[in-house]
Parts: structure tokens; sequence; C-alpha cells
């Protein structure tokens, strides 16, 4: 006898074939980040004008994909790239790193501004281009900082220009408050045995929906600190120090580093500002990583160079009226204070 079974499945086997995804409510890090191309003003142009990649914003889920595109775009030519970004998604930031460190590309931490604005600088984006490319762009160190997850891409910079005025933030990393969306499938089966002999079987979607999970914010394992260190270790950075600055802040806090803790951390390779680097303007002699550019001058001298040699006028007058004073035998002021020799008996 033919006999039908059926058979609904339904968040077990379904969680198999969902997509999952984390859509922050509220994003802690500012817009998403924009990608661009950007080609420069400079002498040399249009022939040979600088060109660089700039990165500005949080890093999202999209933004390692957008990268890559626009690494794909630019070919064998091997921009620099300019980032500021109060941070984001740490596994977004590795990727991205990844990316650029087999690349071979450098590093600042800057922003991109375009000036003067004029409706034929802003960024085109033609059927060629998965990346706009923006005309006429200047790099500045004006209010650019890496913070975050972003000195995870810092890290993987063949050179990691970090200028005196640009800042560098690290804190203790927090997955933000969120909504992790399932995409739930039901399915029905059929099946037509006959005896213990199965003849067909028949699986058909009879419904789908999304079942949405509230996440709380809280704090990463060991194991996240873990992951972060070994991608550190792997771009030849002391992890163990990268890592302890880490913990110095807490999520809602910022440890700006210090030029000293840039150097120890190996974050900074140099101090160029963005201009320098692109080649735009000389490059700049910086100065020893315990300095800081607030407090560098109060290791200057405060007096003049017609100060200084009065003072050594005076101080060479006073030492030959002490040497004369000695070879007459006591010294200035001190006659009173002489003894005659006992007399002989």
């Amino acid at each position: 006898m033919f006999k039908w079974n059926t058979l609904i499945l339904a968040l077990g086997l379904a969680l198999i074939v969902s997509n999952a995804a984390a859509r922050p409510k509220a994003p802690d890090f500012g817009p998403p980040m924009r990608v661009l191309i950007v080609r420069g003003a400079g002498p040399d142009c249009p022939s040979n004008c600088p060109e660089w990649i700039s990165l500005e914003g949080a890093f999202v889920k999209e933004t390692p994909a957008l990268f890559r595109k626009a690494l794909e775009q630019v070919g064998a030519r091997k921009p620099q790239v300019l980032v500021s970004s109060g941070g984001g998604m740490v596994d977004a930031a590795m990727e991205m790193g990844r990316l650029l460190r087999t690349k071979g590309l450098e590093v600042s931490v800057a922003r991109t501004l375009v000036e003067p604005p004029a409706e034929n600088t802003a960024p085109k984006k033609t059927s060629q281009s998965a990346v706009a490319v923006l005309e006429g762009g200047r790099p500045s160190v004006s209010g650019a900082y890496c913070a975050s997850a972003c000195p995870l891409l810092l890290a993987a910079g063949k050179a990691r220009h970090v200028a005196l005025y640009a800042r560098v933030g690290l804190h203790k990393m927090i997955v933000p408050e969120h909504d992790e969306t399932q995409h739930v499938r039901y399915f029905k089966t059929r099946t037509l045995m006959l005896g213990d002999q199965v003849i067909s079987k028949e699986t058909r979607v009879v419904d789908e929906q999304d079942l949405v999970t509230h996440i709380g914010r809280h704090s990463t394992s060991e194991k996240d600190y873990r992951k972060v260190a070994a991608y550190l270790d792997e771009m030849g950075l002391p992890s163990a120090k990268v890592v302890e600055f880490m913990h110095k802040a807490s999520p809602d806090g910022m440890v700006w580093m210090s030029r000293q803790g840039l150097a120890d951390t190996l974050l900074a390779t140099d101090a160029q500002t963005p201009e320098a680097a692109l080649g735009l303007a000389p490059k700049v002699v910086a100065p020893a990583p315990a300095i800081e550019a607030s407090t560098a001058s109060d290791f200057r001298f405060p007096l003049t160079i017609g100060q200084l040699g009065a003072l050594g006028v005076i101080a060479l007058a006073m030492f030959a009226a002490m040497l004369i004073s000695f070879r007459r035998g006591g010294w200035p002021g001190g006659a009173d204070q002489r003894r005659d020799p006992p007399p002989l008996s």
C-alpha cells in the first residue's frame, strides 16, 4: 500500500540557510565610509598628477568590497591611502588592512579637501568605474584622526605617516547595540512510501519570514583580542604593546597616543605630512619620538644670542678678577679673613 508521509521543518533547518546580518541601530562611529579615488592638483598636472585613495567615515560591512573595487580600478598603480575615521567594524578594518598590505601601499592619517569648491570638482562616476573619482583634491592633516578600529588599517601600511597634528586613538573593543535579523524558511516534505521503501520525496518552501533579535551592547571576549593580536603580528607590529594601549581606555573613552607611543607600537614610521608624503611639499625631519609637538618648546633655551654673549663677557671678567685675587693671596672680599704666620720662637 502506498502511504504519504508529510513533514514540516521550520527553524532548525532554516538556520542552515539563513543569512544573519548585524545592523547597528545607531552607529557610534559616524556615517559609513566614503571611498574615493582622488587626483590632486600639482605642478606636474595633468600628465603626472598625484593620486591617492581617500577613506573617510566608519568601517561598515560593505566597506571592504568597495575598497577592493578601488584597488582593482587603479590597476598596477600604487596610490597612497589617506584615512580619517572614528572606527567601526574591527573585521572590516582588518580585511581592508590585508588588501592594503598585499598591494604594498603607504598610509597617511589625513583628510581630503576640495578648494575652491566648485560644481565640476564633485566626485564623478562613469559606467566604467565602480568607485567615484575626485579631481583636484587637496590632502590636509587638519581635523584628521584615526581611532578605534582605524589603527588596524593604519598598521597595514608599507609606511605609516602620522603628522604632528594628526591623532591616533585606541580603546577597548565593544559590540554596539544592534538587531540581528535571521531570514527563516519553512519547508514541507512529502514522501511516498511503499512499505519500507521510499518511492519519491518532494520538498518545497511553504513560508519564510525575518526573525529579529535585539542584542544589547556588550564587551568582546579575550578570543577577539587574540584575533586582533594575531593580525598585528601578521603586519609586523608588537601586538602586546598595541593591545596594552587598547586596554588603557574604556569603550566610551579614548587614549590618544603620544609620539613615543606611536614609535613604541610602530603605528607610525615617521611624522611626514600628507603633502610631503605625496610629493607635493618637501619632506621634513621629524622630531625625536619622545618630544611631543605641544611640549617641544619646553626644551628650547630661552635666551637670545646677544644675551648669551653678554653673559659670556661677564663670566670672563669674574674669572679674571678671581684669578688676580688668588695670585695676591686671597679671594675677592676675603682680605679680612687672612691670617699672618705665627712668630718663630
